[in-house]
């Protein structure tokens, strides 16, 4: 009886990437390699119902560093500018505005009225600016960062960029 259980064992050894296991393995209580990936993905996919699939791509968008929750939390003690623009002009003045400071522009939803960026390539404290409708000739802007310096200091750069776009457009 020992010898035949050693047999037994040896042939139900996991050799390599594929389990070659023999028809007696598999009776003898070994579990295959599709029955166990069957297994794991099935409980992947059971904790990744659990626990939403926001909470998942809002952890991979943070893993990528693109991110706006942090931002979004920052929006109620945002700067808040009314500037005498349409807002699809407004949003285009911006964001040219930006890439002259030499901003990093990673997020840009218009639909929605947000711009997420980075200050610049170097110093990737994150930045938020909302737009909002006023009326047909006035768009609102909040700056909101967790830095309250980046915040105050993005807000007067956007502001003095988009007054000066502004008189060079005056006869």
């Amino acid at each position: 009886m020992g010898t035949k259980m050693s047999e037994l064992n040896r042939n139900c050894q996991f050799r390599g990437t594929w389990d070659v296991r023999t028809p007696a393995c598999r009776q003898a209580g070994g579990m295959s390699y599709g029955k166990r990936a069957l297994i794991i993905l099935c409980l992947l996919l059971s904790a990744g119902m659990v626990a939403g699939c926001a909470g998942i791509k809002e952890s991979l968008k943070q893993v990528a560093g693109i991110s706006t929750q942090e931002i979004e939390a920052a929006r109620p003690t945002a700067v808040v500018k009314t500037l005498e623009y349409e807002y699809d002009e407004c949003f285009k003045k911006t964001e040219e505005a930006l890439k002259s400071l030499g901003s990093y522009i990673y997020r840009r939803d218009q639909p929605k009225g947000m711009l997420a960026l980075y200050v610049s390539d170097l110093d990737t404290t994150p930045v938020g600016i909302f737009f909002k409708i006023v009326d047909s000739t006035h768009t609102q802007l909040e700056i909101a960062s967790p830095s309250s310096y980046t915040q105050e200091s993005m807000a007067a750069k956007i502001s003095l960029a988009l007054e000066e776009s502004k008189s060079d457009l005056r006869p």
